[in-house]
């Protein structure tokens, strides 16, 4: 005679094993998921630091931006109960790269340091064409273009009165930005020229002949010779060929 106590037997230990592989699963899962809630967003701690990199800055009318790096995913930081603090450490708040510490002041008490890259768009000089060294700057050498200067460190000119008649030390390409390092100030009184020496004071006024001792830029200080005494005098140059002493 058959038996088939055996095969119920084997049909209940395969639902019963079905049943705790899906209790796992749920389990599992529902582990996971107080678990991620128990994390701190790594986006909440990007677009802090993005913050904090914007409200440092005050330039109206310019177009701004921060992007925060990419933060590893594996970083598993506590959900802070406390708004979190953002700082700028020392010597990485200026230029384009910056660097913002972001942390939380509750009892977990964590802190880490995020790159944020900051763009800031604004019209700025650059040359209208190709132009020599030595050239001489005038109006028509010059735009305004829309630039990031976020990584320029404000060595660029915003106002063409900042520029005009200042000689260019080398060859600039056209659309280049202008800035200071690739500028001088023309020499406006050669060593041996005659000059006038405009001796003033707050009433009076005396125009004496001289002879220049030095080369000299505009508000540059030289020697310079009264042709009439022989006497050497410190003076400013004021514009060429003329200089200026106090009395």
């Amino acid at each position: 005679m058959k038996s088939y106590i055996g095969k119920p037997r084997k049909q209940s230990l395969s639902l019963a094993f079905r049943f705790a592989a899906w209790i796992a699963l749920w389990l599992t899962h529902a582990v996971f998921t107080v678990s991620a809630a128990e994390f701190q967003s790594l986006e909440s701690i990007r677009s802090a630091a993005e913050q904090h990199v914007l409200e440092l800055l005050d330039n109206p009318g310019n177009e701004m931006s921060a992007s925060a790096g990419s933060l590893d995913q594996r970083l598993r930081l506590s959900d802070c109960t406390q708004p979190l603090e953002t700082f700028s450490p020392p010597g990485r708040s200026s230029g384009a790269r910056r660097t913002v510490g972001v942390r939380c002041t509750d009892e977990s008490h964590w802190s880490l340091y995020v790159p944020v890259t900051l763009s800031i768009d604004k019209p700025v000089a650059v040359a209208s064409g190709v132009l020599p060294r030595g050239h001489i700057l005038t109006k028509d050498d010059v735009l305004f273009d829309q630039r990031d200067v976020a990584g320029l460190h404000h060595n660029y000119f915003t106002e063409t009165d900042q520029i005009i008649g200042q000689k260019l030390k080398r060859t600039i390409k056209s659309g280049d930005i202008l800035s200071a390092r690739q500028l001088v100030a023309p020499q406006a009184v050669k060593r041996g020229e005659t000059v006038v020496i405009v001796a003033k004071s707050d009433t009076i006024q005396i125009h004496m002949s001289g002879k220049a001792k030095e080369n000299g830029a505009v508000g540059e200080r030289i020697t310079v010779t009264n042709s009439s005494s022989g006497k050497e005098v410190e003076a400013t140059v004021i514009e060429p060929g003329i200089v200026t002493v106090a009395f």
